[in-house]
């Protein structure tokens, strides 16, 4: 389907949107497999199901009317999931540490628990602007940014989505 010069891309049907996707995959040859997160620890499972769940309610949560009910239930919903990760985290060996069995990015969970403590600080006392940027900071870093780099190659992302 072609957009329209008054319809957006946001606007096409969700099936136009995943045969796009999905020519991506083809094109790329990206063959998604799970095993390699089935044969990794449980904390790590854990960690990723977490992901999983804030990264779903992300665009959700941009979506939604400030402030609404809703809004306010899926946000407790996000930055649980936000927080579960971050805990779940210190679960996980690290191959390179620095104090005792934590690593830098151990660094980030503490980092992300604090902003979680903050923005609901902020948000409690209605300090929109702080609320609001203390949460799209968690997204740009804690979840797109570090997630990034869990397709460097060897690690369990990319052996999930791109053959070693």
């Amino acid at each position: 389907l072609r957009a329209t010069a008054k319809q957006s891309r946001l606007d096409l049907p969700a099936h136009a949107v995943c045969a796009r996707l999905s020519s991506l995959f083809f094109l790329f040859e990206i063959v998604v497999t799970i095993d390699p997160l089935l044969e990794a620890s449980a904390a790590i499972q854990i960690h990723v199901a977490f992901i999983a769940l804030a990264l779903i309610a992300t665009p959700v949560q941009l979506s939604l009317k400030r402030g609404s009910l809703v809004h306010k239930r899926v946000g407790r919903i996000w930055m649980g999931a936000m927080a579960g990760a971050a805990l779940a985290s210190f679960f996980i060996v690290t191959r390179h540490p620095v104090i005792g069995p934590f690593g830098l990015l151990h660094i980030l969970s503490v980092t992300t628990l604090a902003s979680i403590a903050c923005a609901l600080w902020a948000a409690r006392r209605n300090y929109v602007i702080a609320h609001a940027v203390t949460l799209l900071c968690l997204v740009a870093f804690a979840l797109i940014g570090s997630g990034l780099f869990t397709f460097l190659p060897g690690r369990i992302m990319a052996r999930m989505f791109f053959s070693d």
